[in-house]
């Protein structure tokens, strides 16, 4: 049998978390030198970012109000500069998955794609805006597409 006591299995814990702390370090390290070696340009300032996300929720709250075609195509166009703005400048969108798979990325990644087509998907029902279960979709969808905007970035 085997004798292991606690002490050896702590110690091995230990190091385990140190080696894991120490690859990841290394992967981050790698990765910003990477940015810089494309010329990506330093991640935006956060009131950028806050600035985006409060004109996609003033848009909400205005199409939850008044919900016409105008105010929904606004909406549909402040998420998309909110899209554009975040993978153009926050994320490296062309190496994200394949430098980053186990540290969310690609997860932010397919959220965003999800939000893409979510919102591309709201001109399928503009046109039953005028009905009560046209417009109760309509809401729900864009309470989905902002929670999702609101996950990527927290």
């Amino acid at each position: 049998m085997n004798n292991v006591s606690i002490g050896q299995i702590s110690q091995s814990k230990q190091t385990n978390v140190v080696r894991g702390m120490q690859e990841l370090n290394q992967t981050q390290q790698l990765y910003f030198e990477q940015m810089k070696a494309n010329g990506k340009k330093q991640t935006p300032s956060l009131t950028e970012i806050n600035e985006l996300i409060t004109n996609v929720t003033d848009k909400k709250s205005l199409v939850e109000m008044d919900m016409t075609v105008d105010n929904v195509l606004s909406y549909k166009k402040a998420v998309q500069t909110f899209l554009n703005f975040y993978v153009n400048n926050v994320m490296d969108y062309d190496n994200i998955e394949s430098l980053h798979p186990k540290y969310g990325f690609s997860q932010k990644m397919t959220i965003l794609k999800q939000v893409e087509k979510q919102t591309n998907e709201l001109d399928d029902v503009m046109n039953l805006i005028d009905t009560k279960t046209g417009h109760l979709d309509m809401l729900n969808r864009i309470g989905e597409i902002t929670g999702m905007i609101l996950d990527v970035v927290l």
